[in-house]
């Protein structure tokens, strides 16, 4: 399955003044992500267990993926631990 443009990165929710981090999508081995935003606060493993995902021009910060993964074009991997409550809005 081909997924393309899903998130939005961390959410903000005005009437709460929380930020959240958005869900990560439901996915099967051999998938293919493409400009998909899955922005973590702290370092975390995703898709544990499946195999021969691919991710195309991905936000994957803070995002751990299978070994096996293909990540290419302008996918960010970076892995920065954010203090959560002093992050500003």
């Amino acid at each position: 399955m081909i997924h393309e443009e899903e998130n939005r990165g961390f959410l903000f929710n005005e009437e709460t003044g929380i930020v959240t981090q958005p869900p990560i999508p439901q996915a099967s081995s051999g998938d293919m992500f493409i400009l998909c935003n899955f922005p973590r606060f702290e370092s975390a493993k995703i898709y544990e267990g499946l195999t021969g995902l691919v991710f195309i021009d991905c936000n994957l910060f803070n995002c751990i993926p299978p070994s096996d993964s293909l990540i290419s074009g302008d996918s960010n991997i970076a892995q920065v631990d954010l203090e959560v409550e002093n992050v500003p809005l």
